[in-house]
């Protein structure tokens, strides 16, 4: 029988599942923010409308959560991840010839529902092949690397067409890293034994990470929109294509170095210091000379976006705590999904001075 220790000596295994992190972040990145707002607003939608989209968006993607909560069993996780690519090309090639709004929030709702099976079945499972002690550096860099393709100038710059192209393109990508990539029931049990003794965090502070990543994800939303549906924020956020290359290097960086330090249970000061971060890069950008408010708003996304994805997967699972799948679910629903639409939704309809 393959032992554990032999199984954590496969980097193939760790470099694969990072790229499929990278894959999916990306996704949700270039498309499920980029692509879909952009097209749809192309339409002069009403605000109305608008809503009623970001809401069926957001409604599918904790059905998504939902179903894999109570449906996944991890001897099929590859099953899931294949299904979870397969399902999240189709949206957006039907986004892209779309010549109507009217479908919007029905291809909304298709969206959500496969990003969300395809994001919980992979941060419910990450401890089957991430090694105990680099898990959190592991899931840095595949965030890391989401944020820096995003942020290549030729990518982030492109229009919103070809942004579904390329959500295309890494749906896969990410089927061809899935394939072989299998959980014997062998080591799937003796993973939860092992887990019980290794990790360190404890349930109370899922639940204030809960809490802090509810508000960062929210404060996220709003400043994102408000950045990009503003010409003059844009064009000064981003003043050259240097800067942009330098922001995808520290969004990578800062993912790396966070991934590391959550192996150092640093997870409450990392909360603190994206929460301060993010609170004063939204008030800084204002004055959009000093790079530096932009430098710091950056840093903060790449550490609450980490921790977002890692966090289940460091802490335990025991009889007295939801199975590790319930609570990816739980996190995912409502701080994702839900915390991002009431953002989005408030800087499309509050007025500016008051977001």
């Amino acid at each position: 029988m393959t032992t554990d220790n032999s199984r954590n000596k496969k980097p193939s295994d760790s470099l694969r599942v990072a790229g499929i992190i990278a894959c999916a972040f990306f996704y949700f990145l270039i498309f499920a923010q980029f692509a879909y707002l952009h097209l749809l607003n192309s339409f002069n939608v009403s605000t109305i409308y608008l809503n009623s989209s970001l809401l069926s968006m957001c409604s599918g993607g904790m059905m998504g959560c939902t179903i894999v909560a109570f449906k996944h069993e991890e001897r099929y996780t590859t099953r899931w991840l294949v299904c979870g690519f397969l399902s999240c090309a189709i949206w957006p090639q039907l986004v892209w010839f779309q010549t109507d709004a009217v479908v919007f929030p029905f291809l909304g709702f298709g969206t959500g529902l496969s990003l969300g099976i395809l994001t919980v079945s992979i941060a419910s499972t990450l401890h089957f092949w991430l090694p105990k002690k680099q898990l959190g550096t592991w899931v840095g860099g595949g965030v890391g690397l989401a944020y820096f393709l995003c942020n290549i100038p030729i990518v982030i710059q492109s229009s919103a067409n070809l942004h579904c192209l390329y959500a295309v393109g890494i749906c896969l990508v990410g089927l061809l890293l899935c394939k072989d990539l299998t959980v014997p029931i062998s080591k799937t049990t003796k993973a939860k034994i092992e887990r019980k003794c290794v990790v360190f965090l404890k349930s109370k502070i899922f639940w204030a990470s809960f809490f802090f990543l509810m508000i960062l994800v929210w404060f996220d939303s709003v400043a994102f929109i408000l950045i990009q549906s503003s010409f003059q924020q844009e064009s000064n956020f981003v003043n050259s294509e240097m800067m942009l290359w330098g922001f995808a290097l520290l969004h990578f960086l800062s993912a790396i170095i966070t991934g590391w330090l959550l192996g150092k249970r640093l997870i409450y000061p990392l909360l603190l210091i994206s929460l301060c971060g993010l609170l004063l890069g939204m008030w800084g950008i204002q004055d959009c000379n000093y790079y530096g408010w932009k430098m710091l708003y950056i840093i903060s996304v790449s550490i609450y976006s980490t921790i977002l994805v890692a966090l289940v997967s460091l802490l335990p699972e025991t009889p007295k705590f939801f199975p590790i799948k319930i609570k990816v679910a739980l996190l995912f629903a409502v701080v994702g999904w839900l915390g991002s639409t009431i953002g989005i939704i408030m800087a499309y309809n509050l007025p500016k001075s008051f977001t």
